[in-house]
């Protein structure tokens, strides 16, 4: 992306995949989120930052390989997918790591966190860009989805910024914040549906969620995320001479 900045992709991609992102600041390394696919090859890094708890990625691998201190919010650390993971640091406050912001809004998961670098926003899958238009992440609370959102306009409006990183695209910033935003999806208001225009709040359906299927969609990520971390284990380390199931119980 810059000189500063590089954007970390698994390839080929596992599935539903994401992007995480390697900033080189003054002081250390710092990625934000972490890769599926663990490469014993990948450069070093000081410390891993997560957005939230849903792309947990081959971290506990990394952290151990490269010696990574992992970070996230304290909110986020006590859900069951995060079991078998280790962190460093649970954070509770707004903080910044030398250039790094980060900024605690609630939302998609009760700890979902962005992170700002001089003039580059990291929001991973807050919000989706799909046909010419941004869309909440069906997947949380509505109400606090859209409080979330209004504290990251308040936060980046005042600063000159020039690229938005989400979890799948890298988009300019300027182009960014000018899309239609609609809140909700097929998820929500059934197959091509829309809940509302940004002018105002969606509606929340019984379960107070936008998709009611943020368990679901924990569950998931966490089977995801374990699966690939033992097919990298079985390649890297064993060199494939031994079953998935052979090394989940002998690291379990």
């Amino acid at each position: 992306m810059n000189e500063k900045v590089t954007r970390l992709n698994s390839f080929p991609p596992l599935g539903y995949e994401h992007s995480a992102y390697r900033i080189e600041t003054n002081r250390s390394i710092i990625w934000i989120d972490c890769p599926s696919l663990f490469d014993s090859t990948m450069k070093s890094t000081d410390l891993i930052m997560f957005t939230h708890n849903h792309f947990l990625g081959a971290s506990n691998l990394y952290q151990e390989f490269l010696s990574a201190q992992v970070w996230i919010h304290k909110l986020d650390s006590s859900h069951s997918i995060c079991r078998g993971f280790t962190f460093n640091n649970m954070f509770e406050e707004d903080f910044a790591e030398g250039d790094v912001e980060a900024f605690h809004i609630d939302g998609h998961t009760p700890g979902f966190t962005f992170y700002m670098f001089q003039d580059i926003v990291f929001v991973c899958d807050y919000v989706f860009l799909r046909e010419g238009t941004m869309r909440f992440n069906p997947f949380g609370p509505a109400r606090e989805t859209t409080e979330g959102a209004y504290k990251i306009r308040e936060i980046i409006e005042a600063r000159e910024l020039s690229k938005v990183c989400g979890h799948n695209y890298v988009a300019d910033y300027s182009e960014w914040k000018d899309k239609p935003m609609f809140f909700g999806s097929r998820y929500a208001a059934g197959k091509g549906g829309r809940m509302g225009h940004a002018t105002g709040l969606p509606k929340i359906n019984e379960t107070g969620h936008l998709g009611g299927q943020s368990n679901m969609h924990a569950r998931f990520y966490a089977k995801r995320s374990l699966l690939k971390s033992v097919d990298s284990l079985v390649k890297h380390k064993y060199g494939g001479q031994v079953s998935r199931a052979w090394c989940i119980l002998t690291i379990s």
